[in-house]
């Protein structure tokens, strides 16, 4: 497990309100991996319209202040995604490739909410079930 709460290969969900700190909670989450272990890559999909730029700033914060080494810090791959279709494009072609290319510690995906709102509810299930199943 990466840590103790989050086990490999596990979707787990974190939800709150905006500004109640769930990315930042999801960047800390991700610098501790960089930091646990060595070597493997986190794939970060930011989905908010501040985009993939200030995710990352937030994870390589997270990881100076844990004492991640540049080397492992470069393991960090962003993404942006504005909908679900390219969501599932960056977790359907990214994340194997990521797999193929090393070990992958984990994925966050910050928020799945934000790509599945503009649908109408009764596709909003069946895209969320979706997505879940790439991850």
């Amino acid at each position: 497990p990466l840590g103790q709460a989050l086990a490999r290969g596990a979707v787990t969900e974190v939800h709150g309100p905006p500004g109640s700190g769930v990315s930042w909670l999801c960047a800390a989450l991700a610098a501790r991996a960089l930091a646990r272990r060595p070597g493997e890559a986190v794939l970060y999909l930011a989905t908010s319209k501040t985009g993939a730029g200030v995710a990352s700033d937030r994870v390589l914060a997270a990881a100076n202040a844990l004492g991640v080494p540049d080397a492992d810090k470069k393991k960090m791959l962003c993404a942006h995604a504005l909908d679900a279709e390219q969501l599932a494009k960056v977790l359907d072609h990214d994340c194997p490739w990521v797999s193929r290319s090393g070990a992958l510690a984990l994925v966050v995906v910050d928020a799945c909410a934000d790509v599945v709102r503009p649908l109408i509810m009764s596709e909003r299930r069946e895209t969320l079930a979706r997505l879940l199943g790439h991850a």
